[in-house]
């Protein structure tokens, strides 16, 4: 007890002592709730700059799974933000800062591209009615509707490359069956 009886204050958060530590680096702090995260940081005033990041305080004994670290980070991937996670020493209080950046060159799936393009093409030629030459009768708009298997018959019947994942495979076999549209 301090003199006159008075207890000590408590230790400030962990949350306080990161917005403490945020705001003594210059940033500008706002409630990160709605980005799953304790705080988003702006590198100046709210009104004339993008959030760069959102930062989510982590307990000193926490554990964190790998399926909520990717979500957490995919959501801040989505709003163009880096992910942030914060762990204070509860000895020193010193800050920890652990982030990750989105990079869109990464994100960039190809089988996702192979499946935007099909289904672009499909949209397109969702008219089109070409008959193959391996006559079988498909068409361009039953590309979506076969499996693996009917696929890679298709293309092997045209003598083409039969090899791949389904997106792969249903663009292939679409490239082919439009190309042979003369009409």
């Amino acid at each position: 007890r301090r003199a006159g009886g008075a207890a000590p204050p408590p230790p400030p958060s962990r949350r306080a002592v990161v917005l403490e530590d945020l705001r003594s680096k210059g940033h500008v702090v706002a409630n990160g709730g709605r980005y799953g995260g304790d705080y988003v940081c702006y590198e100046g005033h709210p009104d004339s700059c993008h959030s760069s990041e959102t930062v989510r305080v982590v307990g000193e004994h926490e554990r964190l799974e790998a399926a909520d670290v990717a979500a957490y980070c995919r959501v801040q991937g989505n709003v163009s933000k880096r992910a942030v996670f914060a762990a204070v020493d509860p000895a020193s209080r010193d800050v920890l800062y652990v982030g990750w950046a989105f990079d869109a060159q990464l994100s960039r799936d190809p089988l996702k591209r192979l499946e935007r393009r099909f289904a672009r093409k499909i949209q397109d030629d969702s008219k089109a009615s070409v008959e193959a030459a391996a006559g079988d009768g498909l068409g361009p708009e039953d590309c979506a509707r076969l499996t693996v298997a009917q696929l890679r018959e298709a293309l092997e019947a045209r003598g083409l490359d039969a090899t791949g994942l389904k997106a792969a495979l249903q663009v292939r076999l679409y490239d082919a069956l439009t190309a042979m549209d003369t009409s």
